[in-house]
């Protein structure tokens, strides 16, 4: 993480200027893993960085670099003050700074870094954001540990708010009614889902059934004395609603 320069690399004596006079120029990370859980807002890099050096050091540019990047989901986001420049190519998982600057805005810029994933089910694979920044003669790197955790969104079922009519004195009796032809089903994590079950809770009678037509391999079986119909199989959403509709 560390490069050190000493005097006599500037063909300057030692001796005159105090023996060991090395300085460092370093870039310090929290050592604690980052952790992002999905749907929070941007999390920093870290808001206390380190950067140091001399007080004329100059640097020319840095990167951060998202290792284990996850295309469509990983983001860094900044702000960059005075001529320092910053792109994030969302293809790499590298956030490039350019431009000339103290160890101050380059300091400033880099704490200003954040990670934010924008899937609904992010991946949780190992990443780590890698800090390297640049003089003209001189780098120095640090990487920190950014753990992704993922939520269990649960699955979103809309129904009519109408009540099912099953008129038995209009000659209906053996015709089934449909529970809902216009059901939506949905499911933040997941395009497939693998079982159902629709049940008569309340005022059932001898005789009542539930029943379905099968879509993309879903079965289904009906318990008559507990009035629970269960359907199973990993399907689309679309034969689901179709099953359930």
């Amino acid at each position: 993480d560390e490069v050190y320069t000493t005097i006599a690399e500037f063909g300057l004596d030692p001796a005159i200027w105090g023996g060991s006079a090395d300085f460092v120029f370093d870039v310090e990370l929290n050592p604690i893993p980052i952790s992002y859980t999905e749907n929070s807002p941007g999390v920093p890099l870290d808001g206390f960085l380190e950067l140091s050096g001399t007080s004329d050091t100059v640097v020319t540019s840095a990167t951060v670099t998202i290792t284990g990047f996850v295309a469509n989901e990983d983001i860094l986001e900044f702000s960059a003050p005075g001529d320092i420049n910053g792109v994030f190519d969302d293809t790499t998982g590298i956030l490039t700074f350019s431009g000339n600057g103290t160890l101050t805005q380059y300091q400033t810029t880099l704490r200003s870094v954040s990670y934010r994933n924008s899937s609904e089910a992010p991946d949780e694979s190992a990443r780590s954001l890698d800090v390297a920044v640049h003089t003209a003669t001189n780098s120095a790197t640090d990487s920190r540990t950014l753990n992704v955790f993922a939520v269990n969104d649960i699955p979103i079922l809309n129904l009519d708010d109408n009540p099912v009519e099953f008129d038995i004195d209009n000659g209906q009796l053996d015709r089934p009614k449909i529970l809902d032809p216009n059901l939506t089903l949905s499911d933040l994590d997941t395009p497939e889902f693998k079982s159902a079950t629709v049940q008569i809770v309340a005022g059932g009678q001898a005789g009542d059934t539930l029943g379905f037509e099968a879509f993309g391999g879903i079965t289904g079986t009906y318990d008559a004395a507990s009035g629970l119909l269960t359907l199973n199989g990993s399907a689309t959403v679309d034969a689901w609603q179709q099953a359930l509709g």
